[in-house]
């Protein structure tokens, strides 16, 4: 990863327009800011489990575990005056991040409770007859679909212009993956590289009528296998309010490490 440190706010802003313009074009490769030694970096990078925030269609990813006040501060950096599509954090960045878009006049229109889980050792469970494999272009469509009505359910999401490119790069980076019964794709997982060592899952989907089958447990049981036996380890993301889909994760061996927040504005 490419490290750029910026001793001054005037210089870290002056170089980090031009980034935040390009960020559009390879959503969801987006950027990270830290403060590091007492300086801002900004480094490119995929996928993690880090703070996204996006506004006018930018993205911005904060460090995993940023304080409060630092949240607050890089929102300023960023001259943030007003409230993004949406937040994610963990509880207390969230909170401190939708009291500082309150001061803005804005409240969230869903503020989603996230719990956060780590699997080191996936337990032994009963799936159905199905096939794991990493999606390809010829998936594109199905998967454009399948995230288009995951954004939706769970997140409220109804601007799909950016999906297929979202799609694409995904593709691009290995991350998209497809549970196939009988040669056809009835669900949807995707892993994104979390740091040395782990892989966090998201976008786990299936289309209702195929729901009652197995196929959730089973796209994340066997991607979750795919990924331990290649020496990491996994972490996810659940909505808190969804009893059978934290139950779900919890009967895979999926232990609970603490809660997030995910705040909708648009």
């Amino acid at each position: 990863m490419q490290i750029i440190h910026y001793p001054t706010e005037a210089a870290f802003r002056t170089r980090l327009q031009p980034l935040l313009d390009a960020a559009p074009d390879i959503n969801p490769h987006l950027l990270t800011l830290q403060l590091h030694e007492g300086l801002l970096r900004v480094s490119a990078q995929a996928g993690t489990d880090e703070i996204f925030l996006r506004a006018d269609h930018k993205g911005y990813w904060l460090p995993s575990g940023t304080n409060a006040a630092l949240c607050v501060e890089l929102l300023k950096a960023l001259n943030v005056t007003h409230a993004p599509v949406g937040f994610f954090a963990d509880l207390k960045v969230g909170e401190a991040a939708r009291d500082y878009f309150s001061q803005l006049g804005s409240s969230p229109r869903e503020a989603i409770p996230m719990h956060w889980y780590r699997l080191t050792e996936l337990r032994d469970v009963k799936l159905p007859d199905s096939t794991l494999r990493l999606a390809v272009a010829e998936d594109s469509a199905i998967l454009t679909d399948f995230l288009s009505a995951f954004e939706e359910e769970a997140l409220g999401i109804t601007d799909h212009s950016r999906t297929q490119q979202q799609i694409s790069f995904m593709l691009s980076a290995k991350q998209a993956y497809v549970l196939a019964v009988n040669g056809q794709p009835v669900a949807m997982a995707l892993a994104f590289d979390n740091g040395p060592g782990l892989k966090r899952l998201g976008g786990i989907y299936t289309p209702p009528a195929l729901r009652g089958r197995g196929y959730g447990k089973a796209v994340t049981a066997k991607l979750c296998q795919s990924i331990l036996e290649g020496g990491s380890h996994v972490a996810l993301h659940a909505d808190a309010t969804h009893a059978f889909t934290n139950q779900l994760y919890q009967a895979l061996g999926f232990v609970h490490k603490g809660q997030h927040l995910t705040l909708i504005y648009k």
